[in-house]
């Protein structure tokens, strides 16, 4: 098999040093082309590469990158994919059960199977872990820039900065028509999960499956000063589901429209939106997985 290591040297631990070893694993499987991630683009390295396994040296961030432009491409399943996770969060890999130490990953990367994988779509953007705004996407943008000396840290160090300042959003959130949580209620979080984590493990959809062709929607209004208290409690604990002001369904598209709320696509995070979109596109992606 051949393989091309896609290395993306922002991402956490990623040096000389762990290019090598991870290209030494998949070398005694095959033939191993190393490219360099340059900023934030991929540079269609891919499409120079017809037939090779595309393994990405990085976090969530850097494989929604690829999966982004092979998408972009029409490319995205005609091309299989692994991950060998050296970001802050790890979430997707968390969430399918991709060796977190990059020796075992990189051996999963160069004799597992590519499995069917869904994939989250929604105005040109292509997800494959986690979509959720609200309090959850502005503590994503208040810890970016603690990652560097916080690591894994830096995300719940933002969610206590985002839950002093914000007391929710009012939003009309459907799903496949039908309006989620309380009528009239501000929401605090909204999350749309194919696999469960967000902010390195925070289990934001405890059940999601990413081959299930369906999301998981997550829908908070816990808005109240001691509401929003308890909910980070039990959302750190995977129990918030199981709240009163907490709506959890699957579904196969989603929709929020009213007050501009930030979203956060694999620990990419845009500007606010008024009105959103997004929906399952299934096994649209082959990943591999144990």
């Amino acid at each position: 098999m051949d393989f091309l290591l896609l290395a993306n040297r922002k991402a956490g631990a990623v040096d000389d040093d762990l290019v090598d070893r991870v290209r030494r694993r998949l070398a005694r499987s095959g033939r191993v082309d190393v490219v360099a991630m340059v900023g934030n683009d991929t540079a269609g390295v891919a499409r120079q590469h017809p037939g090779a396994r595309l393994v990405v040296l990085g976090g969530d961030g850097t494989l929604h990158v690829a999966v982004q432009e092979l998408w972009e491409g029409g490319e995205l399943g005609a091309v299989e994919l692994a991950l060998v996770p050296t970001g802050t969060g790890n979430d997707f890999a968390r969430g399918v059960g991709i060796p977190l130490a990059a020796e075992p990953a990189a051996a999963l990367a160069a004799t597992g199977t590519a499995r069917p994988v869904d994939v989250i779509t929604g105005d040109g953007i292509v997800a494959v872990n986690a979509i959720h705004a609200g309090i959850g996407a502005e503590a994503a943008r208040l810890a970016q820039p603690l990652k560097a000396v916080a690591g894994p840290a830096a995300y719940p160090l933002g969610a206590t900065a985002a839950g002093v300042t914000e007391t929710g959003w009012e939003v009309t959130v459907t799903a496949d028509g039908a309006q989620v949580g309380r009528a009239g209620e501000p929401v605090l979080m909204v999350g749309i999960c194919n696999a469960p984590s967000i902010g390195g493990g925070t289990r934001l959809c405890p059940a999601a499956d990413p081959a299930d062709g369906v999301l998981d929607l997550v829908v908070a209004t816990a808005t109240g000063p001691l509401d929003r208290a308890g909910y980070a409690v039990a959302l750190r604990r995977g129990e918030h589901v199981d709240r009163d002001d907490v709506a959890h369904v699957q579904a196969r598209e989603v929709t929020i429209s009213g007050d501009p709320m930030r979203y956060d696509v694999d620990g990419e995070i845009g500007e606010p939106q008024a009105t959103a979109s997004w929906r399952i596109e299934p096994g649209a992606v082959r990943i591999v997985r144990p």
